[in-house]
């Protein structure tokens, strides 16, 4: 039997309010969505090899000669400056390691501050703290130690003699570190640390870590590290030391590092 259906049953009275209807309620939908994408915090960004935190008076905490401390403080110190030029190019006039060491610590500095970290200088312009340059050196940790610093960081730029054969090959970046007193053996694991985080970000050849007996190391009375970040006798080297890119790396590569060893000292 043939079955007839009434087709009007099926018939839209008002097909334009009903696309009207559709189309609030997309929206409404829609609106739904994005109002829950807004309160739901976004994943950080995984490829920061290092969390970035932003260390506050109540928050970080260090134990310095057995006082705790609060709001840690750290000292940068670009080296030579003044009278000492540290380095000198053999490839271009009047290029200096006390230029390279000031812009780096300075960069550092704006970095340290931005997370929270307050920073005391050694220098800030292009000035020797002592025309003696063994009273130099001491003047250096003398203001590391006067200012309760949790952690030292020395930066340089490396050289090796010319008239040796091949003296021009030697490049790359080396962390050195002090391992009796002021930190022991926990230097060289910041020393590692610190160079892992360098090593991220520039393009110099990673030398690794070395034990040193610097004075500045030595006498400070605090974890600290020397930065060698490049050679400027080396050309390859040298053009990077010319660069911005290359100092802001290696600003960025200390910065980083320098929070993970804080974070390793916190007493909670």
């Amino acid at each position: 039997m043939r079955v007839k259906f009434n087709r009007r049953r099926y018939y839209l009275k008002n097909r334009s309010r009903f696309i009207t209807f559709l189309a609030v309620l997309l929206m409404f939908i829609i609106s739904i969505y994005l109002l829950a994408e807004i309160f739901n915090p976004a994943e950080a960004d995984s490829s920061l090899p290092v969390k970035i935190p932003v260390f506050t008076q109540s928050d970080t905490s260090n134990e310095n000669e057995g006082n705790k401390k609060s709001n840690p403080v750290v000292v940068i110190d670009p080296g030579h400056g003044g009278r000492d030029p540290g380095a000198i190019s053999p490839y271009k006039n009047d290029f200096y390691e006390k230029e390279v060491t000031l812009d780096i610590g300075l960069r550092l500095r704006e970095k340290l501050e931005k997370a929270g970290i307050k920073v005391v200088m050694t220098r800030e312009e292009d000035i020797e703290l002592d025309i003696n340059v063994e009273k130099d050196i001491r003047a250096r940790s003398v203001i590391a130690n006067e200012a309760g610093a949790i952690f030292f960081i020395s930066i340089h730029v490396n050289s090796f003699d010319l008239k040796v054969n091949n003296g021009d090959t030697y490049n790359g970046t080396e962390v050195y570190y002090f391992s009796i007193g002021n930190g022991g053996s926990a230097n060289e694991e910041y020393a590692k640390i610190m160079g892992e985080e360098i090593q991220r970000v520039t393009d110099t050849a990673y030398n690794g870590i070395k034990k040193a007996n610097y004075g500045v190391l030595r006498m400070t009375k605090m974890p600290s590290l020397l930065i060698e970040t490049a050679y400027i006798t080396n050309r390859e080297d040298h053009k990077r030391l010319e660069s911005g890119k290359f100092r802001e790396d290696m600003a960025e590569g200390i910065f980083r590092g320098t929070v993970r060893i804080l974070e390793k000292m916190q007493v909670q």
